[in-house]
């Protein structure tokens, strides 16, 4: 069993990751799109999740990644939106474990503009 190392890049995520299937790198990435989509439909119906600085309540029906992010939140006292690359990095990761992957490590560093 070989260890295969990939990077992604997607938007403002850049995954890196180790997996033992090679063909699960693409599974990697629709999650990654999935997610990141997802989450840019959220933000247009709750524009101050993207923005806020603090913990954001959210309705008990949103999607798991949003209940996921503002859960993290709220833990650190911060914005969902800092939440977002780990979480990102889990969904990916509970993914590639769903398609049978006996190793998989998941880290994203997601790029952001500072604008002042």
């Amino acid at each position: 069993m070989g260890i295969h190392k990939e990077e992604i890049l997607h938007k403002e995520s850049r995954i890196k990751i180790l997996v033992d299937n090679k063909t699960l790198v693409k599974k990697a990435l629709d999650e990654l799109i999935k997610q990141g989509n997802l989450i840019e439909e959220y933000i247009k119906k709750d524009t101050l999740f993207e923005t806020t600085l603090s913990p954001r309540r959210i309705e008990k029906d949103a999607l798991d990644i949003v209940k996921d992010m503002a859960e993290g939140a709220q833990i650190a006292n911060v914005g969902p939106m800092a939440a977002v690359a780990g979480t990102i990095a889990e969904f990916v990761c509970r993914r590639l474990i769903k398609e049978n992957a006996q190793i998989a490590v998941v880290e994203n560093i997601q790029q952001c503009d500072v604008q002042i």
